[in-house]
C-alpha cells in the first residue's frame, strides 16, 4: 500500500495479488474505488455485490462493513472523506 495526504481526503494506492484485498471493515464517513487495472469484488454487510474491472468506479457509504477482494492481480486506487461528524 502506497498512501498520500490531499487535503482532508488520503489517497491509497494498493496493488493486489490473486484473492487478496482488504477484509471486512468500516470507515467513518464515504469512499470511492477505481481500479487502475485487473478485477476485484467489493462486498457489503448487506448483501450487495459490485464486480469492477478497469476502469471500474464506485462510491460508497464506508460505514456500511465492506471487504475487497482481487479476483485476478489487481492495481486499485481508494479515496476516503473524512471522519463524519
Amino acid at each position: 500500500m502506497t498512501g498520500v495526504q490531499t487535503c482532508a481526503l488520503p489517497i491509497l494506492y494498493f496493488d493486489f495479488e490473486e484473492g487478496k484485498g482488504l477484509p471486512d471493515h468500516v470507515h467513518n464517513g464515504y469512499a470511492s474505488i477505481f481500479i487502475y487495472d485487473g478485477k476485484v469484488q467489493i462486498a457489503f454487510e448487506s448483501g450487495e455485490k459490485f464486480e469492477l474491472n478497469k476502469g471500474g468506479y464506485l462510491a460508497f457509504d464506508a460505514r456500511v462493513k465492506h471487504n475487497v477482494i482481487a479476483e485476478i492481480q489487481s492495481k486499485v486506487l481508494v479515496t476516503i472523506s473524512e471522519s463524519l461528524k
